[in-house]
């Protein structure tokens, strides 16, 4: 989903809009490539540099294990679906703080209870 929509609904959307805004930013086509970030892993896999990202699908997360690892790592953490748009669903945590790394864990959760792959 991108925020609340199917993606099929959103890329449908975006390939009127050259024909409703001509300034668009982003064809269609680029849309399309880049809705679902797992394109990422692709352009790592090539060679491009990219930020380093752990991904999650759907079903596969052991919340208290993920808690004892996220234990060992410190910094700001984002947490987000594979396919979004604006920021819906992203989240950032200083893993530094107990209750941050509680919080990253149950947006994974949630994320994954509704069957959205995730990437941190």
């Amino acid at each position: 989903m991108t925020g609340r929509r199917p993606p099929r609904v959103a890329l449908a959307t975006c390939a009127q809009m050259p024909h409703l805004d001509p300034d668009l930013a982003n064809p269609p086509q680029a849309l399309a490539w880049n809705i679902d970030k797992h394109y990422l892993a692709g352009l790592d896999s090539a060679g491009l540099v990219v930020v380093p990202t752990s991904w999650l699908p759907p079903g596969e997360i052991d919340p208290e294990g993920m808690l004892a690892q996220l234990t060992r790592w410190r910094g700001r953490w984002v947490v987000k679906p594979t396919v979004s748009l604006a920021g819906l669903d992203t989240g950032a945590y200083d893993l530094g703080e107990a209750a941050e790394r509680r919080r990253l864990v149950e947006h994974v959760r949630r994320l994954q209870r509704n069957g959205r792959a995730t990437m941190l």
